[in-house]
């Protein structure tokens, strides 16, 4: 059993620090926690459920990069902290690490698809800055 939590949606903007990163043509943050059964020994009741830990994963697609020339710099990061930007509303993600590196850059600084996991995962108020 697992708990879900995603959000999802078009023309994302992504900023790692203040600095604006890239925007996305789709983006997805997905939140799964395992839930683990436990039963008294010698019964077939459910006596309680454990949360697991909670996993944090973030996919990016059709990226068109601020400049280029950053991109290995980026990708070297660990542990950094991402904001991600959909409909007006700001999902920061912590601890974070890239999970995807098989990278294609087009002509017009355009990336397939960046896959990333974090520790933390925070709901920000609807972002008025940017």
């Amino acid at each position: 059993m697992a708990v879900y939590s995603a959000v999802k949606g078009s023309n994302a903007r992504i900023y790692i620090g203040e600095y604006l990163f890239c925007t996305a043509r789709y983006a997805e943050i997905v939140t799964e926690q395992t839930l683990h059964e436990v039963y008294e020994c010698f019964s077939a009741e459910l006596t309680a459920i454990v949360k697991g830990r909670k996993r944090h994963r973030a996919t990016l697609e059709r990226l068109t990069l601020e400049n280029a020339e950053t991109l290995p710099r980026f990708l070297e990061l660990d542990n950094f902290t991402v904001k991600i930007v959909i409909d007006g509303k700001a999902t920061i993600l912590g601890g974070c690490a890239w999970s995807n590196n098989d990278i294609k850059i087009e002509a017009d600084k355009i990336i397939e698809r960046l896959t990333f996991s974090a520790l933390e995962r925070t709901e920000g108020e609807n972002d008025r800055q940017h």
